[in-house]
């Protein structure tokens, strides 16, 4: 799941089309008007592609953890009530 997503948000944004639209946000900095990216656009495309692929891998790794946790609510919910109590039984009330 994990490595799909990956692969699927490297193939939207290194898309020449984004890299086209881009261009026409930014300026003529970050790529040639066939989609070709400068050696700038490049760098931002980089960017923003290790920033989305972090906060989605933080998503996902949440929620499996929540996933577990939902298993085991009433034995760590004195030992992580701040935490993860209340959203692991809503994980587990929202699967159900």
């Amino acid at each position: 799941m994990k490595m799909l997503t990956v692969i699927l948000l490297f193939f939207i944004v290194a898309n020449p089309a984004l890299f086209k639209i881009m261009r026409g946000v930014l300026g003529s900095w970050v790529a040639s008007a066939e989609g070709l990216p400068s050696t700038a656009g490049l760098l931002l495309h980089a960017v923003v592609f290790a920033v989305i692929c972090r906060v989605i891998m933080r998503f996902l790794a949440r929620r499996q953890m929540l996933k577990y946790y939902a298993q085991y609510a009433d034995e760590y919910a004195d030992e992580y009530a701040d935490e993860y109590a209340e959203e692991a039984e809503k994980y587990a009330e929202d699967k159900e």
